[in-house]
């Protein structure tokens, strides 16, 4: 099993339908995890399982940790999607 994501874990995302997207990891839940999905900037949740099958399909791959600095930016971002009425 691929470890969980980390703070800062950026994954690129190379089939389905968001191929050529990027998923930035913020924060856990019970049965998922939530990542700000690039370039659109739009928060999105990923069952455990899913993410799991993805990366052990190579459906999603890890590049790099992204700067703390880029990291607060995102955060702000993803926090400023929670908050705001869709």
């Amino acid at each position: 099993m691929a470890d969980k994501p980390k703070e800062r874990e950026i994954y690129a995302c190379h089939h389905g339908d968001y191929a050529g997207q990027a998923f930035i990891f913020i924060n856990e839940e019970e049965l998922s995890y939530n990542f700000l999905r690039i370039p659109d900037m739009v928060n999105i949740s990923v069952p455990h399982e899913d993410f799991y099958n993805g990366v052990h399909k190579e459906i999603l791959q890890l590049i790099e940790s992204v700067p703390r600095d880029v990291y607060s930016i995102v955060q702000a971002q993803y926090n400023k999607n929670e908050n705001t009425d869709n």
